[in-house]
């Protein structure tokens, strides 16, 4: 993996090591080509989706013990939004929603959908509960995704070294910004 170096010379004025900080050393550590490189990785949601993965496997050998399982929750869909016109006429202006129309509309009464539901956010498993003309009652068992940033800081300190050539400035970074965490992981190596 390639090394986060920082070549640094001494400056006096602290306004202009201040503008270094900020338009270098940040836009280093923050590197477009890494974000772009892997925000659409599968690897950042290995851990939940193993987890719903668990989760789908105890659904399918112990049907009846999906809602004894952690995680579990229940939640209203609606079918439709009605929306009041003008003229006092109400219309169906919904979006077709694709967890009623993949999903739902399939399901009997108490069935489990033995796939795993992705959305932007998690990953769920569903067992419909009970329907009625505008809602249906549904069982999920939902693991969350983790959030890229939390994911790529995690990575990029276990992934990536930081290395300073100059142990002055390393010292005097860790001096006035200690509450940055990715310095705890930077290191000194003579140049």
């Amino acid at each position: 993996m390639n090394n986060v170096a920082f070549y640094t010379k001494q400056i006096d004025n602290p306004y202009i090591c201040e503008a270094y900080l900020n338009l270098y050393i940040a836009s280093i550590i923050i590197n477009p080509k890494l974000y772009n490189c892997f925000w659409n990785d599968t690897a950042i949601h290995a851990l939940p989706l193993a987890e719903i993965r668990m989760v789908r496997e105890a659904t399918l050998n112990h049907p009846d013990a999906f809602e004894s399982l952690p995680g579990y929750d229940t939640i209203n869909i609606k079918k439709y939004q009605l929306i009041k016109r003008t003229l006092g006429a109400y219309y169906d202006e919904s979006l077709p929603n694709p967890l009623i129309e993949k999903v739902l509309k399939h399901l009997k009464l108490g069935g489990i959908w033995t796939d795993i539901i992705e959305d932007d956010q998690s990953y769920l498993m569903l067992k419909l509960l009970s329907e009625n003309d505008s809602v249906y009652h549904c069982g999920v068992i939902r693991r969350a995704k983790l959030g890229f940033d939390t994911w790529f800081k995690e990575y990029i300190t276990q992934h990536v070294p930081i290395v300073f050539y100059d142990k002055k400035f390393l010292d005097d970074l860790k001096m006035i910004y200690p509450e940055l965490s990715w310095l705890r992981f930077a290191r000194y190596v003579r140049g």
